[in-house]
């Protein structure tokens, strides 16, 4: 039950029920099968049918994965894509009846299974196809939507996006990318969450880019108690491949 609950709680619900929609249509055209194909028009509509969900996916790619993160966003909407690509290839399992029954429900099993292994879909929001103001602005309203730590924190939204697009601003004139990696930069530290950070996606970046990028050599964890004592939760001396080294007890 916590698994589930943790899917449920973490997991893009949207992603999740379009997929397990399509699974379900997948199905009754499976169903309908028989009865559609007694006329020359019913046939053509169910062939029609079967194409629908691959059409509604590639509108799906269009608004939601196109722009240069196209290859890194992509999979986290396999669930939605398997089902349909399986309905659009049930005209093709033949005329016999239990050839084609014994296809349907293979691809059925199948798409139910996949689906299975990719129900935990987490949020993924892609504005690699708007301008740098533009992606900038969306991810501040995006954090302030989604960001569970956001109330506790007080983060003052309006500030960080105003700050903030004021570089990227000045970094979209003079196409200076760096500068562009300084606001996001600003606006990720300023939250003071080992879980919030950058990442160039496998792209090349240059020396100053991951200078911004990288973690400091030394630093505390804060957290400020409901009684209002401050006290250290974890210290760090350095990191080694990504991961923090904490100070040895003895020191």
């Amino acid at each position: 039950m916590g698994a589930i609950k943790h899917i449920i709680d973490s997991g893009d619900m949207l992603t999740i029920a379009i997929s397990g929609a399509f699974v379900v249509y997948l199905a009754l055209l499976l169903a309908l099968h028989g009865a559609a194909k007694k006329s020359g028009k019913g046939r053509a509509v169910w062939t029609a049918a079967c194409f629908l969900p691959l059409l509604l996916s590639l509108i799906h790619i269009i608004v939601f994965v196109s722009g240069s993160a196209f290859i890194y966003v992509l999979p986290h909407y396999v669930s939605i894509y398997i089902p349909a690509v399986f309905a659009a290839l049930l005209p093709l399992l033949g005329k016999k009846k239990m050839l084609f029954r014994a296809g349907g429900a293979v691809l059925i099993a199948a798409a139910v299974a996949l689906n299975a292994f990719f129900a935990y879909s987490q949020k993924v929001a892609n504005y690699s196809a708007q301008s740098l103001s533009d992606a900038y602005v969306s991810l501040c309203d995006y954090l302030e939507e989604n960001y569970v730590l956001g109330e506790w924190k007080k983060a003052d939204w309006g500030k960080l996006k105003s700050d903030g697009l004021a570089l990227v601003r000045e970094a979209e004139k003079t196409g200076d990318t760096e500068k562009y990696y300084e606001a996001l930069s600003a606006i990720v530290n300023s939250f003071h969450d080992g879980h919030m950070g950058l990442g160039s996606y496998g792209t090349t970046v240059d020396y100053g880019i991951k200078k911004i990028m990288e973690f400091n050599d030394y630093g505390i964890c804060l957290i400020t108690l409901d009684s209002g004592e401050t006290i250290v939760v974890n210290a760090f001396y350095g990191f080694r491949h990504g991961h923090a080294v904490p100070f040895r007890n003895d020191v």
